[in-house]
């Protein structure tokens, strides 16, 4: 039997769409008239199938054509059509003899329907599970823009922004190395040994397996649509400089804060949220960074005096105020010359779920987003698993071990399901109340997850804006 896979189309969308396989190869036919048709909004195919979870969902069971695996990849084209005749959206499932993926989608602009596979493939080769949503389109570089009429008066701090975790770990900086998180690079030092010792080879090992949360640099963030980012910061005292980091040295803050300056100069509709919240080797620096953060955005910050978490969007829009700057040092906050332009660390509300499997992961968030909410701040949903130190012990010098995008991998598909899937099964964006003055009303989350291009965590809380 080749790799198999349980799959269903779901349509997000507010648009009726038309399901088409229109070419494959090296794939086994049978099932795929069942993942064909039309779809109605809210609707999904297979109408009728397998229930291999115990949810109760429906899927097809397909596989791969075990005759060709050794004549390369097996593969196949869905397509969404609009049921009114606009522009399709589509992509490529792919297998091989030990797993499935997908490229990444390339939907006409002009289609108003954006089709994104999730995989979850946790660990059982016959138990793939893959996840077709059809969302409405949207411009990832201007969709704050594009949804004025929609979300124009709606609290910043109830809208849904996606976000990323360690969102600056795209790139490691070898020759500055290990960076001084006392917590992650503590627990490299007690198993592996002494970290100032540790070779390149090893210090990159770990940077691809435990430190790298990210693929993509903050341009390439923005233009996917995140609007939030998590920074953990260190200084460099050799060098004088600032980097992002996680566990080692990452990207210069000077670089990373003009990639979003040049963004947001192209945009002027977009904001951002700025998130620094953990913050290394930083005595006697924390002026000098918050300097470098206020002479780069100059009047873009939003200040604290004219507009708080819980005014509408539109009264940033107004001011020009296009960055909120979050910084977890409350002495500098009180500084007088920073009054109002850097936001104290009780503005973001995000807790760490401390998780290493899903359903731990699934609990502790269902508790959290409850629990931790505050009606005047943003609320940060992690949809994050962190291995534990025992795992990291046991498996990292194995070349197949855990690793962060592993973990992403088993999570991501499954953080989508909680927070837009069936009603039975979801873990909401929004809750109610929310508001200064008690009154009830929605209150959607910033989300963050690992590796966010993999996936559709992003149009799910983008589109969550739209009901």
């Amino acid at each position: 039997m080749g790799e198999g896979a349980y799959i269903r189309v779901q349509n997000k969308s507010q648009h009726a769409v038309e399901i088409k396989v229109v070419e494959g190869s090296k794939v086994d036919e049978r099932g795929m008239n069942k993942i064909q048709g039309t779809i109605e909004p809210g609707e999904q195919l297979p109408l009728n199938g397998e229930t291999p979870y115990d949810d109760g969902r429906r899927y097809q069971y397909i596989e791969g054509d075990v005759r060709f695996f050794f004549q390369g990849d097996g593969h196949f084209h869905l397509e969404a059509h609009p049921a009114d005749g606009a522009p399709r959206s589509g992509l490529k499932l792919l297998v091989d003899s030990d797993e499935w993926w997908s490229e990444d989608p390339s939907p006409d602009e002009a289609s108003p329907v954006l089709m994104v596979a999730d995989i979850d493939d946790n660990g059982d080769d016959d138990r793939t599970r893959i996840e077709i949503r059809i969302f409405d389109n949207y411009n990832g570089s201007s969709w704050m823009g594009e949804l004025e009429e929609t979300i124009a008066d709606t609290p910043l701090n109830k809208l849904g922004l996606p976000g990323t975790h360690d969102s600056g770990t795209y790139a490691f900086n070898e020759d500055l190395g290990a960076a001084p998180d006392s917590d992650l690079t503590t627990k490299i030092d007690d198993i592996i040994g002494c970290v100032d010792a540790l070779s390149d080879m090893i210090l990159r090992q770990i940077f691809n397996r435990l430190c790298k949360t990210q693929t993509m640099d903050f341009a390439g963030q923005l233009k996917k649509g995140i609007r939030y980012f998590d920074l953990r910061i260190a200084h460099h005292e050799d060098s004088n400089t600032f980097h992002t980091c996680h566990g080692v040295y990452c990207v210069e803050v000077s670089d990373v804060l003009n990639q979003v300056k040049d963004f947001l100069s192209e945009n002027s509709k977009e904001l951002v949220i700025l998130d620094f919240n953990h913050l290394y080797a930083m005595d006697g620096h924390h002026e000098e960074l918050i300097d470098i953060i206020l002479e780069t955005f100059g009047d873009k910050v939003a200040n604290l005096k004219e507009v708080k978490a819980t005014s509408p969007l539109s009264e940033y829009w107004e001011r020009g105020y296009q960055v909120v700057v979050v910084y977890h040092k409350t002495e500098m906050t009180k500084m007088d010359k920073y009054e109002g332009l850097i936001w104290h660390g009780g503005y973001v509300r995000s807790p760490w779920p401390e998780a290493n499997t899903t359903d731990v992961l699934r609990s502790k968030l269902t508790d959290l987003s409850v629990e931790k909410r505050h009606p005047a701040a943003f609320f940060v949903l992690q949809g994050i698993l962190t291995p534990d130190g025992e795992l990291i012990k046991n498996q990292i010098m194995d070349a197949k071990g855990v690793s962060i995008k592993s973990f992403a991998g088993q999570c991501n598909c499954q953080f989508v399901d909680w927070i837009t899937g069936d009603p039975d099964n979801q873990l909401k964006l929004s809750c109610t109340g929310g508001g200064e003055d008690g009154a009830e009303g929605r209150a959607n989350s910033i989300t963050i997850v690992d590796f966010v291009e993999n996936g559709s965590v992003v149009p799910a809380v983008i589109n969550s804006n739209r009901a």
